[in-house]
Order: C-alpha cells, then sequence, then structure tokens
C-alpha cells in the first residue's frame, strides 16, 4: 500500500490518509500514523476513528492504537 501524504488537500484528507495507515500491517507505519493522528483537530479524527472501531477487534495492535488517538484527543 502507498499513502502519499503530500497529495492531501486539507487535514480531513490527512486524517483519512492517517486512518488508512493505521490499518496497515506495517506496525512502525501504524505507530506512526497514530502519533501524527493525535496532532490533527479532533473534530476531524473523531468520526474516522469511530469507524476504526466498528471494524478492528479489541485485541488488535489497530484497536490499540485507535484508542490511544482517542484518548490523546
Amino acid at each position: 500500500m502507498v499513502i502519499r501524504f503530500g497529495s492531501a488537500r486539507s487535514s480531513e484528507d490527512a486524517a483519512s490518509y492517517l486512518i488508512a495507515a493505521l490499518q496497515t500491517d506495517d506496525a512502525y507505519l501504524g505507530q506512526i500514523a497514530a502519533a501524527s493522528l493525535t496532532q490533527l483537530e479532533s473534530t476531524e479524527v473523531d468520526s474516522e476513528i469511530e469507524s476504526v472501531f466498528e471494524t478492528a477487534d479489541e485485541d488488535t495492535e489497530v484497536h490499540a492504537l485507535a484508542s490511544f488517538v482517542q484518548s490523546a484527543l
């Protein structure tokens, strides 16, 4: 998966790209995405994070990273 952050037109686009990166199989990319998501406006990230909770199992790293992001917003 290739994620191009430079093509983001807005913070909403950046949030969407970072959520996609959060859900990849690359653990380090997921951690970087989670840390980056905490730097965005919470209104842009909240609905995206909710979609992660709807699809990720509770015992996964993706769910743990999403919980970290939600608690940091």
